[in-house]
């Protein structure tokens, strides 16, 4: 998994790293993906690493913003 392979190294407690895995789980059935092997999962999760480091840690606000910078681009 992409995610977990960013994640490492980095410094999160335990409620942020399940608060980003449930995101992360949230984006990929929201947009779809159901090929975990599908290079736009990296995509994905780097994309919402980067809605981590700019501090929102809620899952739900999470997913949506995720989602949201996805189907952006599909505009």
């Amino acid at each position: 998994m992409p995610l977990m392979a960013l994640i490492a190294g980095r410094s999160f407690d335990d409620a942020t790293v399940a608060s980003i895995n449930a995101a992360y789980q949230c984006a990929l059935v929201t947009l779809g993906i159901k090929d975990r092997t599908d290079p736009v999962t990296r995509l994905i999760a780097e994309t919402l690493l980067a809605i981590v480091d700019g501090g929102v840690r809620d899952e739900k606000l999470l997913c949506e913003q995720t989602v949201a910078a996805f189907r952006g681009a599909d505009s």
